[in-house]
């Protein structure tokens, strides 16, 4: 009787430890921001700072903690990027023309960082309503080379999903420089 009891002990730590606290998207975008600028030993100035508001830089994404269905998360996550492009999802994440002088080529409108190969293949999945119409690109090494990956990188690119060291690898690739336009 002492060792269940010990157990059921055991379980209950687990479950307090698996009790996360949820933040809000001002919480997020400070800690974010707070992160950048200790990681890049920058401080950002006020106007830039102001430039960043909750509501459109942090994605309040749909609540799924209680389901430990994953494929749930994913189904979610897709329905959750197009709401936050709205009514014109479809035009700003499938556009498959380079539109010169506004959208370079390799500037993702979505770009999903995933700490492994197979779980951003997963969550591409919630997003294959979309891929079908819209161009979306695996940056990870398990199936493609790098090489192939930056001419990949050279067209127009609506869906990019990888690791962070291969997404690292592609920093020259993409064109970010548009986002605040």
């Amino acid at each position: 009787m002492g060792k269940r009891k010990g157990r059921e002990n055991n379980d209950d730590r687990r479950k307090k430890k698996k009790k996360k606290t949820e933040t809000t998207g001002s919480e997020q975008l400070r800690f974010f921001v707070n992160e950048f600028q200790s990681a890049n030993d920058v401080q950002l100035s006020s106007i830039e700072l102001e430039s960043l508001k909750a509501d459109s830089s942090i994605l309040e994404l749909s609540n799924s903690q209680n389901s430990r269905d994953t494929d749930l998360d994913v189904k979610l996550l897709g329905g959750d990027i197009k709401g936050a492009f709205g009514n014109c999802w479809r035009q700003v994440l499938c556009e498959s023309e380079v539109v010169e002088g506004k959208i370079p080529p390799g500037s993702p409108s979505v770009l999903i960082v995933s700490p492994s190969a197979l779980r951003s293949i997963h969550l591409l999945k919630g997003f294959r309503f979309m891929t079908k119409q819209c161009s979306a690109v695996k940056l990870f090494s398990k199936h493609i080379k790098l090489q192939e990956q930056i001419s990949l990188l050279k067209n127009r690119v609506n869906i990019a999903s990888g690791t962070p060291s291969r997404l690292l690898a592609h920093l020259t690739s993409f064109h970010f420089h548009y986002l605040d336009q």
